[in-house]
């Protein structure tokens, strides 16, 4: 091989080379934007995340669930006791007042 033919050999696999680095670079620039921007929507998913944990933590336990309905029926069965209690005295008034009015007072 002469110089003449090396030389341009050699200008053919730099210009390869040099077409081969350009679509690597146009290749990963794509790929660092696309990055940039599941980075810039990650932010987002981050505060929503840090909410929703918030949230969650002001959440009764289940334990204070649990005795809370347990608290309420008890309130429920006490209301229906004085709800019993309470039927005699309404038909005291009732008759009372019956017996006003027949009486005119």
């Amino acid at each position: 091989m002469s110089t003449s033919e090396v030389i341009a050999l050699a200008n053919c696999v730099f210009a390869g080379l040099a077409l081969a680095i350009a679509i690597w670079a146009k290749l990963t620039a794509r790929s660092r934007k696309d990055i940039d921007d599941i980075r810039s929507r990650e932010d987002g998913h981050e505060t929503r995340l840090a909410r929703i944990e918030a949230s969650i933590e002001q959440m009764p336990r289940a334990e204070s669930v649990h005795e809370l309905r347990v608290d309420v029926a008890r309130i429920e069965g006490s209301l229906a006791v004085i709800g019993e209690r309470l039927k005699p005295v309404a038909q005291v008034t009732e008759r009372l007042q019956d017996w006003l009015l027949e009486n005119k007072r």
